[in-house]
């Protein structure tokens, strides 16, 4: 099976799950590196192709779903009123979105908490700039943001 825009090699097949005790729809992706992911659809009619971007995109959906929840409050609502809600839920993801951006432009790999850390060493260097009541030497000032920007949490 071909498809667009992706690397690798897909095979599809309607297979007998023991599990679910009945048939699925099963898409075999090998990717160029060699590892292998399985994808299924207990929809047997969807095509391979259509079970693979399909499940590939509801992953990244989760994913955005589980940032929002985790640091940007998206659970913390009190309102009941829609528009409130509604307000609510955009703020969320606009504020994720941001984040994105933001990482983006600064060549760091996104992360909400990489991007919490920097917004944190960020505001501490800020107050410390106020606090020091001199005219303000604009190169320090940026040197010191882009390198806490350069700051990232190294894995143990």
């Amino acid at each position: 099976m071909h498809i667009e825009r992706l690397e690798g090699t897909a095979y599809t097949l309607i297979a007998y799950s023991k599990a679910l005790k009945q048939k699925v729809h099963l898409v075999i992706w090998i990717m160029p590196n060699g590892k292998h992911k399985l994808f299924f659809s207990t929809k047997t009619s969807m095509s391979g192709e259509d079970v693979l971007r399909t499940y590939r995109s509801r992953f990244q959906i989760e994913f955005c779903f589980r940032n929002v929840k985790q640091y940007t409050g998206l659970t913390h609502c009190q309102a009941r009123h829609k528009n409130l809600l509604d307000f609510f839920y955009n703020a969320s993801f606009a504020s994720q979105n941001v984040a994105k951006v933001m990482m983006k432009e600064n060549g760091m790999p996104y992360s909400m908490a990489s991007f919490k850390e920097v917004m944190a060493s960020t505001y501490i260097a800020k107050i410390i700039f106020d606090k020091c009541r001199r005219i303000p030497n604009r190169k320090l000032i940026s040197h010191t943001v882009k390198e806490l920007f350069s700051w990232q949490r190294k894995a143990a």
